[in-house]
């Protein structure tokens, strides 16, 4: 074949033209003259012909902890107020230089950076004319706790004694003078500290911890072990988190704790393997046996600089261990030994690590701890919805083999927690962090001789029930088929959709087609849930008479847009020809259930208003109306009930009251 150099057509120089030598000639020169044009004007010019702006490329080279303080200390929102300087990102190897005392609770719950931005008041928005007022200053410290398990520890750890909640972020608080603030939200914890009062100005320490607040990605509100931990008789906001050396026992980390009524304090502590439970179990033996002691945890005095530099505060300090600790029993799974005034009752199960501790006055650390266990070994054994696998996640996949010609299992599982959920479901994600969600495992059944045959599977557990079926209720497509899977299930365009237990599991194929396959994964992995309904108290408690089938739903957290109440079951009924939502939620205890009452009665006073009262104050039932619709609400024992979203007062009322009468304490 003839090459381009090698063509029959090319013509001899005898026969080209004049012409055409003339304009090939002409042509060289041109280009000549444009290369050697460049070069003088290279050469006498003192600017680069293509000049890079100084400013954006400074602005390159910023290091990439810079621009991550810049993002996470934006603008507070007052136009008077300004960041003083460029931010700071200080690493854990600069804490205790540049932090002094305060360092010791950020290396504890392993902080990776501090990023800080002090922000002041300009003189022309703060002083009138003449004046010469100190300058208002508020410093930012913004922590990469690195898990919101620690963001948590460290937000409860730097709570100052007689500190007032705050409604920004998660756990905000808002210390006693006014001058120190803080929160969390996902894995960072912030903290605000104004050095002195903030006077003539608009802006407050709540406004400006808002406006940090907005920039960072809201998760991970609940934690696995919590669900764990006893709920009836624990002291409110008595939840902790101790990331490294729990009771000053070096090796008893990521520990949560609880306080209960009587006095004693229950913790558990995920090792994450029994092999690692057992060495911490082994490390609380032998610091019990030895009789050593680090002593209680210090409390630091605070200090005031350009930052506010952080103080410890006073919370949770850590019980030392006596030298008198060398007394040990055995009581089934449970050690028992001497613990400074009382004893500590502890065990290992699977991989948990877990025990109660009942000093003076008193506390029952022996059935605290035992009925820890038993709820522990429950999870462990019988779950509840849990995914049945006979060997460990990592060793066997837990998706069944469906039988179907040319069909594959899953080769490879992803698994995924609540910290990492918005990888796989981003957009979503909150909605499930809302309902508590433990963790979701993913795998894709394939066609091994058409590869663009596929069906994705995303198997949630949801902790319980409860969650399981309001996730699936927040999720249901109207009008959907339903199909009889789990303990309810529906298919749309192929896709299946079902709860049970404490499980929640969509099944994806890729065509419709393949519906018929999918529905038989559906019903596959459906006989490897074990279903339940025993936390489903609610089923029994709220009326039965008019109660529309299918209409039982649970609302995780903020029922009825109030951000104080959660944990609410609610039904709809059809009573004398009038449709009414009825609702229920079961609180810690009387006393709870009370204070819930009078939240819900300060909703209406702020908002619209009280328009009955019960006559019968023991019977603690009012009636309220905002916007248009009327909630009848009252308190009985530990439950919160009533009626919501009425559009008449008397039918409410007389639901309410019947309702009161039908329950029993």
């Amino acid at each position: 074949m003839p090459s381009f150099f090698a063509r029959r057509y090319y013509r001899p120089i005898d026969r080209v033209s004049g012409t055409e030598k003339a304009l090939g000639m002409g042509l060289l020169f041109l280009a000549v003259a444009v290369v050697a044009g460049y070069i003088a004007y290279a050469a006498t010019n003192k600017e680069y012909l293509f000049n890079v702006d100084e400013a954006a490329y400074e602005a390159g080279e910023q290091p990439r902890e810079l621009l991550i303080a810049r993002r996470m200390l934006p603008a507070l929102g007052s136009p008077d107020w300004q960041a003083a300087g460029d931010p700071e990102a200080i690493q854990p190897d600069q804490f205790a230089s540049t932090l002094g005392e305060d360092a010791r609770a950020l290396i504890d719950f392993d902080v990776q950076r501090v990023y800080r931005q002090r922000y002041i008041q300009t003189p022309a928005g703060q002083a009138k004319a003449g004046d010469s007022p100190a300058l208002n200053s508020i410093a930012v410290s913004v922590c990469d706790a690195q898990s919101s398990a620690q963001a948590f520890g460290l937000t409860k750890k730097r709570r100052p004694a007689g500190a007032a909640p705050l409604n920004v972020g998660r756990d905000g608080w808002i210390s006693a003078d006014g001058l120190r603030a803080g929160f969390w939200i996902g894995r960072y914890y912030t903290e605000l500290n104004a050095v002195s009062e903030l006077t003539d100005t608009t802006l407050t320490l709540p406004l400006a911890a808002g406006a940090i607040s907005s920039v960072q990605l809201d998760y991970g509100e609940t934690f696995p072990l919590d669900q764990l931990l006893p709920t009836q008789g624990r002291k409110p906001d008595s939840l902790r988190y101790v990331h490294r050396g729990a009771f000053d026992i070096e090796g008893l980390d990521e520990v949560f704790l609880v306080e209960m009524s009587d006095g004693t304090s229950v913790w558990l502590s995920d090792a994450h393997s029994p092999a690692r439970a057992q060495q911490r179990f082994e490390q609380v033996k032998a610091a019990f046996s030895s009789g050593t002691s680090a002593g209680p945890g210090t409390k630091h005095d605070e200090r005031a600089g350009d930052y506010g530099e952080f103080d410890v505060g006073e919370g949770y300090a850590e019980p030392g261990i006596t030298g008198e600790s060398a007394d040990i029993r055995y009581d089934g799974p449970l050690t028992i030994m001497t613990f400074r005034a009382g004893r500590m009752a502890f065990f290992t199960a699977g991989r948990y690590v877990g025990g109660a501790y009942g000093g003076a006055p008193g506390g029952d650390a022996v059935t605290a701890a035992g009925q820890l266990y038993d709820r522990v070994m429950s999870t462990i054994v019988e779950t509840p919805g849990a995914p049945v696998v006979a060997q460990p996640a990592e060793q066997e996949s837990p998706f069944p083999d469906i039988a179907a010609k040319g069909w594959q299992v899953p080769s490879q599982v992803d698994r995924f927690t609540p910290e990492n959920l918005y990888i796989k479901i981003n957009g979503r994600a909150d909605v499930y962090l809302q309902f508590h969600v433990v963790s979701l495992i993913f795998g894709t059944y394939f066609h091994q001789t058409e590869g663009e045959r596929t069906i994705d599977v995303y198997w949630y557990d949801m902790g319980t029930p409860a969650n399981a079926l309001g996730i699936y209720q927040a999720e249901a497509s109207p009008g959907a088929e339903p199909v009889p899977v789990g303990q309810n299930g529906y298919q749309v365009g192929g896709a299946v959709f079902f709860h049970k237990g404490g499980c929640y599991v969509h099944v994806l194929p890729a065509d419709p087609n393949d519906a018929g396959v999918a529905l038989a994964i559906a019903r596959r992995i459906d006989e490897n849930i074990a279903g339940s309904t025993d936390e489903m108290w609610a089923l029994k408690v709220l009326p039965q008479s008019g109660r529309i089938e299918g209409s039982f739903a649970y609302i995780a957290q903020d029922a009825f847009s109030l951000d104080f109440l959660g944990d609410v079951y609610t039904a709809e009924f059809e009573l004398e020809g009038r449709r009414l939502t009825l609702f229920v939620h079961r609180a810690a205890d009387g006393d709870t259930a009370g204070d819930l009452l009078r939240q819900y009665t300060a909703f209406f006073e702020k908002y619209g208003e009280v328009v009955w009262q019960d006559e019968d104050a023991a019977r603690r039932m009012v009636a309220g109306e905002v916007a248009g619709v009327v909630d009848v609400v009252f308190a009985k024992g530990r439950y919160l009930c009533g009626v919501s979203g009425a559009s008449e007062l008397e039918a409410a009322r007389e639901a309410a009251l019947a309702f009161y009468e039908e329950l029993q304490e």
